[in-house]
């Protein structure tokens, strides 16, 4: 079977590399925090099982979701950066790990890596425990970089070097923040673009745009932007933007 990434909204991404079913920070709801989910196509377990990863990019509440995690088996492996374990043995998960950026565990053939994220730490302010990361899952098909949430910095010219990724899960919004502190955590459209040949992916999907409004951009400004950008570059066979409920086959 082959290769393939399908888009939920948010962060939320389901990869299937080399038989293993991995699902990022799923929120599959809708409604999250007083904000109501921006499109109809919300996730239920019955498309995403069997899963045999959870994997969770950090603690701010639109990434680590309590809800949406009790509505998935909690015989499932699911890994967090560190000081958030306790969060999801509350919630009956048997098999957690920590990652801390640079460390790595194996799921059946695939191989998971923590890669640094500039993100802000923690779950709250009064909580910043955990720092934030992104995951390089490497199989036998292909090598995926999920970003999670970050701003653009030279890290991802390392992430690139080091692992080669064939796919990279890149955030579109949330470049616009709601308090000064948050600018330049989320990657912009334009960043997003400049940071393809520093990863030098041959295939990048976007995320974290469109389906809650969780900064101050119109929520179509990201996609509408990078549209854009994707015809003034040529990057029309690179960039491969899914609606939620739409998968691309590697």
């Amino acid at each position: 079977m082959a290769a393939r990434i399908t888009y939920w909204g948010h962060a939320t991404t389901l990869i299937e590399l080399d038989g293993v079913r991995i699902l990022t920070d799923p929120v599959l709801r809708k409604f999250l925090k007083g904000l109501r989910r921006a499109v109809e196509v919300t996730p239920v377990p019955a498309d995403l099982l069997p899963l045999h990863l959870i994997a969770i990019s950090h603690a701010h509440y639109d990434h680590l979701d309590r809800p949406s995690l009790k509505r998935l088996p909690p015989d499932t492996p699911l890994l967090l950066p560190p000081g958030h374990s306790r969060i999801a043995r509350r919630l009956g998960f048997r098999l957690v790990g920590e990652l801390r950026s640079g460390e790595h565990v194996r799921i059946g053939p695939v191989e998971v890596v923590a890669v640094p994220a500039r993100h802000l730490r923690g779950r709250s302010p009064l909580n910043p425990r955990g720092t934030p990361h992104g995951f390089i899952f490497r199989g036998r098909q292909a090598t995926i970089y999920f970003a999670g949430d970050t701003g653009f910095f030279s890290g991802l010219r390392t992430i690139g070097a080091r692992f080669r990724p064939d796919v990279a899960l890149l955030p579109i919004g949330g470049y616009r923040p709601l308090f000064k502190k948050w600018l330049r955590m989320h990657l912009s459209p334009a960043e997003a673009v400049e940071a393809i040949p520093m990863l030098g992916a041959k295939v990048v999907v976007p995320i974290h745009w469109g389906t809650f409004k969780v900064s101050a951009e119109p929520l179509e400004e990201p996609v509408q932007l990078l549209r854009e950008l994707v015809r003034q570059n040529g990057l029309q066979q690179v960039v491969k933007i899914l609606q939620p409920g739409e998968s691309v086959t590697l």
